[in-house]
């Protein structure tokens, strides 16, 4: 009996912004003030959440109902620390999330693979996010 290979679906978009660094969040963490209902961090993951909505609808992504393979591709200066760096996945994964582009970010449901380059012309961010594991694949890209 003869095997059908069934491709990956293999989605991507950028991000020409870094959302918030492990120091930018830590930041945020500070106490509430009594005028305010929200956090800055609370804030931020608001406006992340709609970016990464606008930017899914936009492209006319198509939400995954499985487990997925994402991997993170970043081009910046290495002057970021790659703990500040692995932070901001919290706030695209999350946005992902919150527009069911995927189910969840979760160990069951989500695998990451990150990789940083020297910085490109209006690129900050490249994700890319699959059904099937792509990592090895992408490595032969690049």
């Amino acid at each position: 009996m003869q095997q059908i290979e069934v491709k990956p679906i293999i989605q991507s978009f950028t991000l020409d912004t870094l959302p918030p660094t492990m120091n930018e969040i830590v930041a945020m963490a500070k106490p509430f003030k009594k005028n305010r209902k929200c956090s800055p961090y609370d804030l931020a993951k608001k406006k992340w959440n709609l970016i990464i909505g606008a930017i899914v609808q936009k492209k006319k992504l198509k939400p995954f109902a499985t487990p997925v393979w994402i991997h993170l591709r970043f081009f910046v200066n290495k002057r970021i620390d790659r703990d500040n760096l692995r932070a901001c996945q919290k706030f695209i994964l999350d946005g992902m999330v919150s527009c069911k582009f995927i189910v969840s970010d979760s160990q069951n449901w989500a695998d990451i693979t990150y990789k940083e380059d020297s910085p490109v012309d209006g690129t900050v961010v490249e994700v890319t996010v699959s059904d099937k594991p792509i990592y090895k694949q992408i490595l032969i890209e690049y």
